[in-house]
């Protein structure tokens, strides 16, 4: 079977996925339209890159542009080369709301969490929004996914696993919803953040 397009992969997942869960699983619930979500969500998170960073040093160039490069350079001391592992230049999020608060940190969930704090968890809670499945905003720790969970007051965990595009994806959905007013801008990777 030829596959066309992004939306025939979901659905050809989603299908096998749910045959896969009804045979090893009979009784257990699930929804159709949250595993098509996850299953989009995952494909963002494999497949989303950027325009590759390049980055000239002393010892020549390296090129950025997959979760984890290896680089091998010479090893100035004995010739010999070595290998090791730098870590992608991720994409960062900075929220401006119309009063001027900007919140921006070097990790997308904190930048994610403060903004929930700032508009307020509860008016969040209210939205039923879900990501991976479970709420945004709960007044319980998940079971599965609580170790992604940030405790803030007065007694919510906001749920923090999914991509840098999910979060945003949501934090449009939520500027939307509550007509917030807030701009969301993505910050492109370079060496100084």
């Amino acid at each position: 079977m030829l596959i066309q397009d992004r939306n025939q992969i979901i659905e050809t997942l989603s299908s096998q996925i749910q045959h896969k869960l009804r045979s090893d699983h009979p009784t257990t619930a699930f929804n159709a339209k949250q595993l098509k979500d996850f299953i989009n969500e995952k494909l963002e998170t494999i497949f989303y890159t950027k325009n590759a960073v390049t980055i000239t040093n002393d010892q020549g160039k390296e090129k950025v542009d997959s979760d984890q490069e290896d680089i091998i350079k010479n090893d100035a001391n004995d010739g010999h080369k070595t290998r090791h592992t730098k870590s992608k230049l991720r994409v960062k999020i900075r929220v401006i709301f119309p009063d001027g608060t900007e919140i921006y940190h070097k990790k997308v969930a904190d930048t994610f969490v403060e903004t929930i704090q700032k508009i307020g968890a509860e008016k969040i809670k209210k939205l039923n929004l879900l990501l991976n499945g479970i709420p945004i905003v709960s007044d319980k720790k998940d079971e599965f996914y609580g170790k992604s969970q940030r405790l803030i007051p007065p007694n919510y965990f906001i749920m923090t696993h999914s991509s840098t595009p999910g979060k945003i994806k949501c934090l449009y959905e939520i500027n939307e919803r509550l007509n917030s007013g807030m701009k969301i801008e993505e910050i492109e990777p370079t060496l100084n953040h």
